[in-house]
């Protein structure tokens, strides 16, 4: 089976269409996912992240170089600048948390 790699993400679908006609000129297989939600306008469905491209383990490597040529920075460059899904739902989870605390502290 083939593995997929994250290697870029935006809320931009100018940004994935951009990408995506890059990888199909240099023939490296990807996947988008959250396309349609982000293409409705709807980016509470597909989270902060909004829209993100995978491509094949195998391709990974010259996806990368392709998309430095074109100005765009990849999942691994630009990770630092963003929250992973994980520690979203960490954060909403405490934020959820200390809500509840306040309201039985002082209900």
């Amino acid at each position: 089976m083939a593995e997929y790699r994250n290697i870029y993400s935006s809320n931009n679908p100018i940004e994935i269409d951009q990408v995506k006609m890059a990888f199909e000129r240099a023939n490296i297989d990807y996947k988008v996912i959250g396309e349609q939600a982000l293409l409705t306008g709807n980016v509470e469905l597909t989270g902060i992240t909004g829209a993100y491209i995978k491509v094949l383990d195998s391709d990974y490597i010259h996806a990368t170089k392709l998309m430095k040529e074109i100005g765009f920075d990849t999942e691994s460059d630009s990770n630092s600048q963003g929250f992973s899904t994980t520690t979203i739902i960490g954060i909403t989870l405490l934020l959820i948390l200390v809500t509840l605390l306040m309201y039985c502290l002082f209900s």
